[in-house]
């Protein structure tokens, strides 16, 4: 089985939409976001609906953005039975990002997507902007708003 692990709710669409929609993988989001004022919740079912939308499933490990360490991960995930997890490529840049590209690389076959990097207009855009509109309260935040528009989206075609 093939998986998708995404540290946040919205990484998988901002950096992983193409990966997705070619592989089909199960998607393991890792967090739940407690540091931005919400609860998580209406971030849950944004992922949830925009992963619908692109026929896969999605799996939900709830820990608590503040709560997550590489042993916690490590427990969550050494059960897990893939055959290919794509996972965050070390960066440097971003803790939970790389908590994620860490516990993967020991547990599983991996192969690594960036985050933060910039994507050539291609002609799926309207298609792709429908999953990303689903992310509301990420466009609607002014710290994250700027990813979720077409100059600065991620490569999605980075594997």
């Amino acid at each position: 089985m093939k998986y998708f692990i995404s540290p946040h709710n919205d990484d998988e669409a901002l950096w992983g939409l193409k990966i997705i929609k070619i592989e089909k993988p199960t998607v393991i989001i890792v967090t739940h976001a407690t540091t931005q004022g919400d609860n998580g919740y209406e971030r849950t079912i944004e992922s949830y609906k925009a992963m619908k939308k692109l026929g896969v499933s999605v799996m939900f490990l709830g820990i608590d953005e503040d709560k997550l360490t590489e042993e916690l991960l490590y427990d969550k995930l050494s059960d897990l039975k893939a055959e290919l997890v794509y996972c965050p490529e070390l960066e440097g840049g971003h803790d939970h990002h790389d908590i994620v590209s860490r516990v993967c690389s020991q547990l599983f076959m991996v192969k690594y997507y960036k985050t933060y990097t910039k994507i050539e207009k291609t002609g799926e855009r309207d298609f792709d902007r429908d999953i990303l509109d689903c992310y509301k309260t990420q466009i609607d935040n002014p710290m994250t708003k700027h990813y979720f528009y077409e100059d600065n989206m991620g490569d999605r075609s980075n594997v």
